[in-house]
């Protein structure tokens, strides 16, 4: 019988033993999530190109459209802070996202989800100063 934390040591593992793979052939491998039975499970693997400093690479042509197709009014790397004093970075376009597709990477390490409005609203709060 197959448990939870059987799975859970498996995808560390499976992390493990694809990170060779992943560095041979530049890109990153997720495993997706795990569904299972009793006698078996399965999962999506995605394997993404990347930069050599590891992240994503984004095709910027694809960005374009979507960023036409939004109404985004920014391009990648535009920047972009709040009131806490962080700082976003505009990384990509998700359209799977419906209500906050705009990935961004903020100063503080970590990713976010943001919606066309409020990156919009920054922009021109930031092109006004």
């Amino acid at each position: 019988m197959i448990t939870k934390d059987e799975l859970k040591m498996f995808r560390k593992d499976f992390d493990v033993a694809v990170a060779t793979l992943g560095k041979k052939y530049n890109v990153k491998v997720e495993l997706g999530s795990i569904s299972y039975d009793e006698e078996s499970f399965r999962s999506r693997i995605t394997c993404t190109k990347v930069t050599e400093s590891g992240e994503k690479k984004v095709d910027t042509s694809r960005f374009d459209l979507l960023k036409n197709i939004y109404g985004l009014k920014a391009d990648i790397g535009d920047k972009y802070s709040n009131w806490k004093g962080i700082t976003f970075t505009i990384y990509d376009i998700d359209p799977k996202k419906s209500k906050y597709p705009v990935l961004v990477k903020g100063s503080d390490g970590k990713n976010y989800k943001a919606s066309v409005d409020m990156i919009n609203m920054h922009m021109a709060a930031q092109k006004s100063r």
